[in-house]
């Protein structure tokens, strides 16, 4: 059923997809009531939810919000009604297991305001786990807005995240139409391929967004039932993409080789190893040079260590150090033996876990990682925070000798 809306016109929508997150999404619609920017309204899509979401929506929110159930058909659909039904001249989407800081609203709506040729602004994000536990901090400044955006990088990955973290012009969005069915993974960079065809996208360089990590999520964690469609997704939304910019066979070579690297660590952190050695040696053939460049198949190996090493609320750097040189041995497996390549790759994640570690403040595996860092590539030395991680292990260390004599 559908809350009859009031007659007032309200300056954003807040649309809320959701399906079987009965808890999630009434700590959701609690942050939007709790912004400091008050005009908007909230509709809620259920997606088919069978735990009793409507019930405890209308009992606990009553006409505060607009709900409406459907059969379940996907975040997009979803969304996409959101969209039909929204009164506003904006449209901030909410996944129903974020939550926004309070001025997340007001900050977005002001920098729209005042850039009327601005079709998108995006915030910075920082990261909670199942209970709202802060995971990682994000890197937060003044709400400064960010340089112009470059469309191109969407090709190599998101900047702009997802739906959580943008506020949108509607009438950008019925101008490039909304999210795409048929893409269930990567739909929302689609979209934002779409919107900056058309419009100018700000960014926020404070973060406003808390993103959830839980394992029934499908952003962060990877799913052996999922990610086969996740590549093909993927996949179908660049080519998109190139058949609009009409790129370069070079450039649709390249962008397609770091999407099988990402599609190699998914399977490889699934436990399938020949699906993972295989998306590994297809990026291997689109690209050589990437496959081999510790700025472009090396980071993206960094990247998933430190994932592995964040997965829970207490580091687990052994467990991500064991990933590491699994994942290394499947790389010589498809190119051959590269120990430049090897020894820079695990530079570049221990200098990752130290840089964790110090912000923990677990001072000794700081230490440890740097050294680690600093013999697999001795250049390291010259990197003043990672020195700093190195005599603060030392420091500790020495305090704990003199408090046991």
């Amino acid at each position: 059923s559908i809350v009859i809306k009031d007659s007032f016109m309200p300056r954003v929508s807040v649309i809320i997809p959701t399906y079987n997150r009965r808890e999630y999404v009434q700590e959701a619609i609690d942050s939007v009531l709790t912004q400091t920017y008050t005009d908007y309204e909230i509709i809620v899509i259920d997606d088919g939810s069978t735990d009793g979401t409507g019930e405890a929506l209308q009992a606990r929110y009553g006409d505060r919000i607009h709900y409406e159930w459907q059969e379940n058909q996907g975040e997009s659909v979803a969304r996409n009604r959101g969209i039909e039904l929204a009164q506003g001249e904006y449209i901030a989407f909410l996944d129903s297991d974020d939550l926004w800081l309070p001025e997340k609203l007001e900050k977005q709506a002001r920098i729209l305001d005042e850039n009327p040729n601005v079709g998108l602004v995006y915030a910075q994000a920082q990261f909670i786990d199942e209970d709202g536990v802060l995971l990682e901090s994000g890197t937060s400044a003044d709400s400064e807005v960010a340089e112009a955006f470059d469309k191109t990088v969407l090709y190599f990955w998101n900047p702009i995240g997802g739906p959580s973290k943008t506020l949108i012009c509607k009438a950008v969005l019925d101008r490039v139409g909304g999210f795409d069915p048929q893409i269930r993974f990567g739909e929302d960079r689609d979209l934002w391929f779409r919107i900056a065809d058309q419009s100018k996208v700000l960014g926020i360089t404070e973060v406003l967004v808390a993103i959830r990590r839980h394992r029934g999520g499908q952003a962060y964690y990877p799913n052996a039932q999922h990610n086969a469609r996740r590549l093909a997704d993927r996949v179908k939304m660049l080519t998109k993409a190139f058949e609009r910019d009409g790129v370069t066979e070079a450039f649709k070579r390249k962008a397609l080789a770091r999407q099988y690297a990402e599609a190699f660590i998914w399977e490889h952190a699934s436990g399938h190893q020949e699906a993972a050695l295989k998306n590994l040696q297809r990026a291997g053939e689109l690209d050589a040079d990437f496959v081999r460049d510790l700025h472009g198949l090396g980071q993206i190996i960094t990247d998933h260590i430190s994932r592995l090493a964040a997965d829970g609320n207490l580091f687990d750097f052994q467990y991500a150090v064991t990933g590491l040189t699994a994942v290394l041995a499947s790389w010589t497996q498809a190119f051959g033996r590269n120990r430049k390549f090897e020894r820079g790759v695990r530079a570049q994640a221990y200098v990752a876990l130290s840089f964790m570690a110090a912000r923990a403040d677990q001072r000794i595996p700081a230490r440890r990682y740097a050294i680690l860092a600093m013999m697999q590539d001795p250049g390291w030395l010259r990197n003043y925070g990672l020195v700093k991680n190195l005599l603060g292990g030392l420091l500790q260390k020495s305090r704990q000798g003199k408090r046991s004599t």
